[in-house]
């Protein structure tokens, strides 16, 4: 099998539909297959998804009993998948141009340096209204190509737009997470690169019950799942310049835990945080991290933290 689209859905009636659809219209000179994973919906997504599944080969369905969140249906769907390239796309999303998995695969077969290429995307909302060219398009059209030191700065992509060449990818590193896209695309760029193809071949829904819209900037839970993935990265074999920038990114999440949370879960970070921070700070010395190191230190005198 060349390629499998892996369709993650969970209560997505209203959208799932055209998500389907979008993937139908696809032309290719290559067949694909679409692995639906849904997380035990409530609403008609499995029935819609059924309707499909018994009306197309290719579609194949199954809801996961119980619900086991975002991260454990990743996990699951991916794992289904049978093609040597993987195709993303999540129930509330769709595709525009009925040439991306042509144009992306054939660039995958050519460019055999990347593990996976992403191209841009619209925005539209709930009430349809669409904004074009938004500020990942723009990040992504000067810079191109990308690596693992930049994954951890910006999520640069979206999960609708990659397609990406699959391997021997421990996926368990992604349990237990609240969202799985920005982590999954570290994984896959911890030995190799991404590249940028800049076209709009889909679009991106926003609406008020999805996962990302829902979780604010400041909830923990963002802070803990980079606290929880990046130290598991930590334990790879991993490069030096790697592993000096997850230390510095790790105890950026420990005080963002402090700044947005209780002393109390901070306490419980700080010793691990701020022996990160050292290593970090011992092996790549600026103004900038002398600053943050002193702040650290003023923190434990004020607080009398033992």
């Amino acid at each position: 099998m060349k390629l499998s689209v892996a369709l993650i859905t969970y209560n997505h009636e209203k959208y799932i539909r055209e998500a389907l659809d979008s993937i139908l219209m696809q032309i290719t000179d290559f067949d694909f297959e679409i692995i639906i994973g849904d997380d035990f919906s409530t609403d008609t997504t499995p029935n819609i998804c059924c309707e499909y599944a018994s009306k197309y080969p290719n579609v194949k369905y199954e809801s996961y009993k119980p619900n086991g969140g975002i991260s454990s249906n990743w996990i699951k769907t991916i794992s289904r998948c049978k093609g040597d390239y993987i195709a993303l796309l999540e129930g509330d999303d769709f595709w525009t141009s009925s040439d991306k998995l042509q144009m992306q695969v054939d660039f995958l077969d050519t460019n055999k340096q990347y593990v996976f290429c992403y191209h841009g995307f619209d925005i539209k909302y709930q009430d349809n209204s669409r904004v074009y060219n938004n500020f990942r398009n723009k990040l992504n059209a000067e810079k191109k190509q990308i690596k693992f030191q930049d994954s951890m700065q910006i999520c640069y992509t979206q999960t609708l737009t990659v397609v990406f060449r699959k391997g021997s990818y421990n996926l368990h590193l992604l349990e237990g997470l609240s969202v799985c896209d920005r982590y999954f695309y570290q994984l896959l760029l911890l030995n190799s690169s991404g590249f940028y193809l800049d076209n709009i071949m889909g679009s991106y829904r926003i609406h008020s019950s999805q996962v990302t819209f829902v979780q604010k900037k400041s909830d923990k839970s963002k802070f803990i799942d980079n606290i929880v993935f990046w130290e598991r990265l930590l334990y790879l074999e991993i490069s030096r310049p790697q592993r000096d920038i997850l230390y510095l990114s790790l105890t950026k999440s420990y005080f963002n835990i402090y700044v947005h949370h209780s002393e109390g879960i901070f306490n419980n970070y700080l010793k691990r945080g701020l022996l990160f921070y050292i290593k970090s700070f011992w092996s790549k010395e600026n103004v900038k991290n002398r600053v943050t190191l002193l702040a650290i230190l003023l923190f434990i005198k004020e607080k009398n933290i033992k």
